[in-house]
């Protein structure tokens, strides 16, 4: 359990081997239950602001997920969530500074509040291997176009868009209930190379506004 939580890794801007962060798991971590009381914020370069490697059956995040660094990204997974319910906003705010991205390994249930990044290169929430169940229960909300992230240890351009699901990518149920919306030039508010079961589930608009 953490209360709050305010770090800057001091990494020097460019480095592409090296992150830092707010509150890791590590590999061959087994952890039943983590939880978030306090505000989690992040000021540097690659400073992941959550970020798990191990294993872990519960994760709750009851207050904000906060970033102003080059490449931060709010929730960071490489390894195995049963369930992960973020009930307070990601906010990012940062060149490739997305909100969530599920590297590698598996989230089985995901509940998100609202995500908001700004910056070019913010991808809101990006999937590249199989998850299960996820609900967004207001808004994805992006703030910029075209820019530089890292991606696995290399330096990419990336676009800010809202939802990204990649190639390889297989989601059991997603459904946003709120809206998705960008808000840099020509960015698309959905990018789906993956398979969703039944499709993605917008109640809202999925719109870019630029």
């Amino acid at each position: 359990m953490t209360n709050n939580i305010y770090t800057n890794g001091l990494l020097t801007e460019g480095t592409f081997d090296r992150i830092s962060g707010g509150v890791f798991t590590v590999t061959n971590a087994y952890v039943d239950r983590v939880e978030n009381k306090g505000i989690t914020k992040t000021y540097g370069f690659n400073d992941m602001v959550l970020d798990n490697w191990g294993s872990v059956k519960e994760w709750i995040v009851r207050d904000e997920v906060l970033s102003e660094g080059t490449s931060a990204i709010g929730f960071v997974n490489f390894g195995n969530i049963e369930k992960l319910d973020i009930q307070a906003p990601i906010k990012t705010k940062g060149t490739g500074a997305r909100g969530i991205n599920n590297y590698d390994g598996t989230i089985e249930q995901l509940d998100i509040n609202v995500i908001e990044t700004k910056g070019d290169g913010a991808i809101g929430i990006q999937i590249s291997q199989p998850v299960g169940n996820v609900m967004v229960h207001t808004d994805i909300i992006t703030h910029g176009g075209t820019g530089e992230s890292l991606v696995k240890g290399e330096i990419k351009q990336l676009s800010a868009i809202g939802i990204s699901i990649l190639d390889g990518a297989e989601v059991k149920s997603l459904e946003v209930k709120g809206n998705v919306y960008t808000y840099g030039k020509d960015i698309e508010p959905v990018q789906n190379e993956g398979h969703v079961h039944n499709g993605i589930r917008v109640l809202g608009e999925a719109l870019n506004k630029a």
